[in-house]
Order: structure tokens, then sequence, then C-alpha cells
């Protein structure tokens, strides 16, 4: 049984306008990662740190860099493309131990902001992230705050705030497995 030829058309159309697209994201690179990653000490419990068994916070550094994405007369090879997710491995056997912790909902986050969570709730120190923001043609560079908290139901909740030149607060969720 041949195929209709409305369905050969639309298939013929379906493939030339996906085409540019598809090129499109072929000339965008990839954006390479390079993260540092380390145990330590968990603050005010002697005894953890880097050490098999025992308990350890971890510290952590990312950096995305590449080109190809937007750009502007200030930045003419671009940046790298949004980032839309992020997978984190840990080695094999690492347990976590969420249960002494108490938990933060998302819009308590939204509404009022960390101050509204329990001390008992944060996942992580504040650190920081560096991004852009755009003004017309103009992009420019935005530094936020980030803090990780436990989500009621498992999980965790990312607050990030800027203040300058965007005055922006993200709440982002993830999870672990």
């Amino acid at each position: 049984m041949r195929a209709p030829r409305t369905t050969f058309l639309a298939l013929l159309a379906a493939a030339v306008f996906a085409a540019p697209g598809q090129a499109l994201a072929e000339e965008i690179p990839l954006p390479t990662v390079s993260i540092k990653a380390s145990a330590v000490p968990i603050p005010g419990f002697p005894g953890t740190g880097n050490f098999y068994g025992k308990g350890a916070d971890v510290e952590a550094t990312a950096e995305v860099h590449g080109s190809g994405y937007g750009a502007t007369v200030q930045n003419p090879n671009g940046s790298p493309p949004p980032i839309s997710a992020v997978n984190v491995f840990l080695p094999r056997g690492v347990k976590l131990h969420p249960s002494g912790f108490a938990t933060c909902a998302e819009a308590t986050l939204k509404n009022i902001g960390p101050r509204g969570c329990p001390k008992n709730s944060r996942a992580s120190a504040i650190g920081s992230a560096l991004g852009e923001v755009t003004f017309g043609s103009e992009r420019v560079p935005e530094e936020a705050s980030l803090q990780a908290f436990f989500a009621p139901g498992g999980g965790l909740l990312f607050f990030a705030q800027g203040h300058s030149p965007v005055s922006l607060e993200v709440v982002s969720s993830g999870k672990y497995v």
C-alpha cells in the first residue's frame, strides 16, 4: 500500500523546514565545561572531610566556556548557549543523608526568599554565579548569589539572586537519585 500523497508532502515539508534549524544548531559549537570539586570538612563537625566513611561537605566550581550564541558588538564571537539542565554524578558509594535537615518550599523561596526558610534546610553555603543579561543588542555581565535548599519530598531547590544591573530572583529545582 502506498502512502497518500499528502503524507509524503507533509514529510517533505517537515524535512525542508527542519533543515535550516539543524544547520543553525550545528554552527554553534558545544560548550566546554570545567569542574573542580573537593571534599571538605563540614563546619562545626570535627573529624569530617575527605576521609573514607566520614561525612563531608563538597566545594565545587563549574565554568562553562563557549562561543557562537548571540554574538554582539561587545562580544563578536558570542557566548556559550544557555544552560537548560545540569547533571552531577557523585562517586559510587556516596550516600546522602538529608533526614536530619528541614525543608524549604518553592513558594517560600519565591515569595519570601531564603530568610523565610528554616536555617537547617540549607543544603549549601552561599555561592556565586556569573551570567549575562541582554538589553536590546547589548549583553552585560550579571553576578548572582546561589544557594541550595532541601526541598519537600526530596530533591533540591536552588535560589539565585542578582542585584546589578538587573534585580532578579530565580528558583530552580533539582533531584538526586
